[in-house]
């Protein structure tokens, strides 16, 4: 966009993109999402949706202290945990959980059908798959 297509950074990002599509047509994910624009779009949103769910986990814990959070405002290193994207662009469902997991009031009652206490049995039947 800015004229510097043989930049090391712009080659780098250049050669994952048509990886990616190649892995695209060899697992015909084509099928599921219309472009690869939605592909990550989704993906992006299910980000959010998982640290959402790690800060209440965190936050209902009372052995934790304080608040913490177990991602980076930019994606670095090419492993995508970030909030934003490299290029500083806010990925989607981002803005919405980083507002209510760091709101000043939260209810963290943690009400899921599955509660897990200390010294407690766990049967499989109270096992959910969460993927």
């Amino acid at each position: 966009m800015i004229g510097k297509s043989e930049a090391a950074d712009a080659k780098l990002y250049r050669d994952k993109y048509e990886r990616f599509l190649t892995e695209w047509e060899r697992l015909k994910l084509w099928q599921c999402w219309a472009r690869p624009e939605d592909y990550f779009r989704e993906s992006h949103l299910n980000l959010s949706k998982l640290i959402r769910d790690d800060y209440n986990a965190w936050a209902a814990n009372p052995a934790i202290i304080g608040s913490f959070s177990s991602t980076q405002i930019i994606d670095a290193w090419f492993h995508g945990c970030g909030a934003t994207t490299p290029f500083r662009k806010m990925k989607p469902g981002m803005t919405d959980t980083y507002t209510d997991i760091f709101s000043p009031l939260r209810f963290c009652l943690f009400a899921e059908p599955d509660n897990i206490y200390c010294f407690t049995a766990v049967r499989k039947s109270n096992w959910r798959r969460i993927c």
